[in-house]
Order: structure tokens, then sequence, then C-alpha cells
């Protein structure tokens, strides 16, 4: 292991006499282990269940006298490389409270290094949806435990920025996530939350998880062929020694994913409608999805490819101008779906964003099936920006992307089917 690479070294073995001395290429595979794979971290608890720290923003943190590292106190979170990652460069962290729909409270994050002060990151305004916890992340069924579903920032004494979706309030996950420009520590304090006063929320509990990597090659799945030429020594035993350090010529590779079928929807019978609040978990749409009532039999998952950050989304059908919509939705397992299913492991979702395609006349590879023409993608609930085609409408091809952030399985709502279609998925 060298410089954060795993080398693999191909050389060859001479019939005869071995020779003492002789100059060879050696071909070079760097793949860098961090570069190209997702963090794929599943959410953790990052606050436990609790009531308000303080009732007023002003009496959360004192900072005339505890605005040093020492007094950071707990619970708090912190971010570093381990083992395997690197240290993450933005966070992401979602809220669940109240034991209602509509209930409030405000939340302050303070972001600090080893040995600095306390860096207010922004204050928050949150309100929960319809949307219930049902399993909690960590484990454990939940009771009248509600998701936010509405984060207004109020102030944000942060150098980048904070962010949070477009589009809220409509009973989905609601996250807020940002770059922690090198701190180690997060800590969130919960205040105008006394569930005894007005609408307030009363216990809180927050969650997080992270996108790691080398920011230099964020959305892409790389290696690094490299030769190495120069002097080198083989013994009897065929120990290849290099004498002498040659010249290194490096140049990048993206992985080559292929176009894969993530749905094959068939136009008869019913489509499945959008997801009720109360089956949005892995686990709740899967169990709908073996059950087939009402359409559901043809929802779909698909695994995102570790080697991926980003996916391309395109579709296919057998009906010129015919409609296919469908709802994308996000998570994060730690693992392949198959290996959720067998184990029992559970993951929220959230929408991630609603695609309308219309198929236009040029021919696929597929038989029988024609390519998208337009594709019109309505913002979903994540920090997540869409990149597509939009309307083109001259026989020619579509396409959509996004950034996927660390999730490691997608799901495939298909609300609109009018002909035979394909969603059609490439990770890069």
């Amino acid at each position: 292991m060298k410089g954060g690479r795993a080398i693999r070294l191909g050389s060859c073995f001479l019939k005869g006499e071995m020779m003492k001395k002789l100059l060879l290429i050696l071909f070079v595979m760097a793949t860098p282990i961090y570069a190209g794979d997702s963090s794929q971290k599943p959410y953790e608890v990052v606050r436990a269940e609790a009531d308000e720290d303080a009732g007023t923003l002003a009496t959360v943190l004192d900072l005339t006298t505890a605005g040093n590292f020492a007094s950071k106190g707990t619970p708090i979170k912190q971010y570093k490389k381990d083992a395997k990652s690197l240290a993450p460069t933005n966070v992401e962290f979602i809220f669940s409270a109240g034991s209602a729909a509509e209930k409030t409270f405000k939340a302050v994050a303070y972001a600090y290094r080893s040995g600095g002060p306390a860096r207010r990151v922004c204050t928050i305004s949150c309100t929960t949806g319809t949307q219930a916890v049902v399993v909690f992340p960590q484990g454990g069924t939940a009771t009248n435990r509600f998701w936010v579903d509405t984060i207004t920032v109020d102030t944000k004494p942060w150098l980048t920025s904070v962010r949070v979706p477009t589009t809220q309030n409509n009973n989905n996950v609601c996250p807020v996530s940002f770059d922690i420009l090198g701190h180690e520590f997060i800590r969130w304090y919960i205040y105008e939350a006394d569930g005894s006063t007005g609408n307030e929320a009363g216990d809180v509990t927050v969650y997080g998880s992270t996108a790691t990597g080398d920011s230099r090659w964020q959305n892409s799945s790389e290696t690094i062929n490299s030769s190495i030429s120069g002097n080198v020594t083989v013994d009897q035993s065929g120990t290849v020694t290099v004498a002498q350090e040659g010249t290194i010529d490096q140049r990048l590779q993206t992985t080559r994913n292929i176009w894969t079928t993530a749905n094959n929807c068939v136009s008869a019978g019913d489509e499945p409608t959008a997801l009720a609040v109360d089956e949005r978990t892995f686990r709740t749409i899967d169990v709908a999805r073996i059950a087939d009532s009402s359409g559901d039999g043809k929802i779909t998952f698909f695994d995102i490819p570790a080697s991926a950050n980003g996916l391309r989304f395109t579709s296919s059908g057998i009906t010129n101008d015919g409609t296919y919509t469908v709802n994308i939705r996000a998570g994060t397992l730690g693992k392949t779906v198959a290996e959720a299913r067998a184990d029992g492991t559970d993951s929220n979702t959230t929408l991630i964003g609603t695609l309308a395609f219309i198929i236009g006349q040029q021919v696929s590879t597929d038989s029988d099936f024609e390519m998208a023409q337009s594709v019109i993608v309505t913002v979903g609930d994540a920090t997540i920006i869409w990149k597509f085609s939009g309307v083109v409408d001259s026989d020619r091809t579509c396409e959509a992307r996004i950034d996927m952030q660390g999730a490691d399985f997608i799901v495939i709502i298909p609300t609109t089917c009018s002909a035979n279609s394909k969603l059609l998925v490439k990770g890069f």
C-alpha cells in the first residue's frame, strides 16, 4: 500500500538462464481507495432523543464563558479519518420529534477543531410532517415519532452554503447538509422545543450521515494507469528490485459501468401510487412490493454500484409519444438490497425526484423499444441537484443525472405507464 493506493505490479519470467540485470517495463494499476467509491454510510445517532437543551438560543451556549473546545460537552459527533475512509467533507442531518405532525422546534449547530473555539454553523427552524419514523435507524420500533419535513435556515455565519431542499412541507424527510471545512466535531443544540409549551415538539433526535472522498475526484470513479520504466535486479528466486526509479506516466480512466434496466413496467394493470407516510422505509416498501396490491408489484430496487457517485437515467418504450413517470427514492443500507432482505436491515428513504419521460421514435438496442425523447424532473426532498435534458421532442435521446451523495440504493415507483416502458440507469 503506498500513497493511499493499492498497487499491482506485472512482470515477466525468462526461460533459460536468469538474467541478473535487465530493463523491465512495469505496468502499474493504481486504484484510488477513496476517490471513486461513495461512502455509503448509514445514519447514526448524533443526539439521542431528549428534551430541549435550553429554552432560547441565547441560553443554549454562553459564548462568553463556554465557547472553547474544552467546554464543548456532550452529546457531540466526531468526524475523522479512519482505516477505511478519509475524513468526511460533507455531513447531512435529519431530525425526528414530536408526538404528532406540525410540531416545531429550533436547532443550532456548532463546529469545533481540536483545541479551537466553538464556531456557529447555522440556526434552523424545524416542523414535523406526517411521515412516521416507524423504525429508528439505530433499530427499534418507533411510536408517535415523526420526521421533520420542513427546515428553514434562519442564520448562517458559515463560509459555505448550508443546504436544504427547495421543495419542502410535503410530508417527506427533509435533511440539512453542509461542508464541515475540516472541523472534527459537530454539536447540535435544541431549543424552543418544550413539549408542554404551545406547539413545541418535545423530545428530539438528530441523525447524521457523511459523504467522504477526495474532493478533486468527486462525481467520478476512476483508476490510474501508470507505466514505470527503469533498471531492476532479479535474483535467482525471481525477486524483482527496482535499482533506479524511472519516469511515471499516469492517465485517469473512468470506470465503465454499463446501462442497466432498473425498472421494467408493463402497462397492463394498475400502477402504484405515491407511497403513504407509513410505507417509506426499505422494509415497508419491500413488503408492499411482494404483496402486489394496487400495482405495488411494479416497484423495483436498484443497487448503486460502489464504484459510482452519480447516476444517469434514460428510458425506452414500445409506443411513440407514450408517457412513463417514475418517483425515485434513495436510501442507505450499508450493503446490497439482497443482503438487507436476508438479515432484516432497514433504511429510511427520501424522495429525490420525479422523472416524467415521453417516448420518441429513435430505435433502441432493445427489440421493439424506442428511446425517450423528453424528460422533465420535479425535484424531491434531498439536497441534491438534478441536471436533465428537458423537452427535446425531436426523436432524439434524453437523460437526467444526479450525484447520489453516498446513497447505496434507489427505489423506482412507476406512477404512469401508458405503454410498456423501461427505466435505464448507469453509474458514473
